[in-house]
């Protein structure tokens, strides 16, 4: 009887030490990516950029799409690739910069809400 109760403890314990263990972990894993900043370098730039271009086409194949939405989509588009080939033109992190909002701007127009039938340009 008092084997099985002291195997009963140390399995408690075992547990205890296991739970809070596993407790702290999940503490730092939190911390560590709450603040996760990732630093534009032109890989990450024109990644971002080769991976909006790719929503994009997927969002012309969806329907209704609009002419308003279409023009948007293409100007964003044009706006980041002028951005880009300034970056190329004349690397600095002032260009880098704009190019990375101009793909950031990019994204949004993509996902940006369907527009309603009241809100197309004519």
């Amino acid at each position: 009887m008092h084997d099985r109760v002291r195997c009963c403890f140390s399995f408690l314990r075992g547990s205890s030490v296991l739970f809070i263990v596993a407790g702290f972990l999940s503490a730092c894993h939190h911390d560590v990516y709450q603040g996760v900043i990732l630093r534009q370098t032109p890989r990450t730039v024109l990644y971002s950029y080769v991976i909006a271009d790719g929503m994009a086409r997927g969002r012309f194949m969806r329907k209704p799409i609009y002419a308003a939405q279409v023009l948007a989509i293409l100007n964003a588009d044009h706006e980041a690739r002028t951005a880009l080939r300034l970056f190329h033109k004349h690397p600095s992190r002032q260009t880098l910069q704009q190019a990375g909002q101009k793909v950031e701007d990019f994204i949004g127009v993509i996902e940006a809400p369907k527009l309603q039938p009241s809100q197309i340009m004519r």
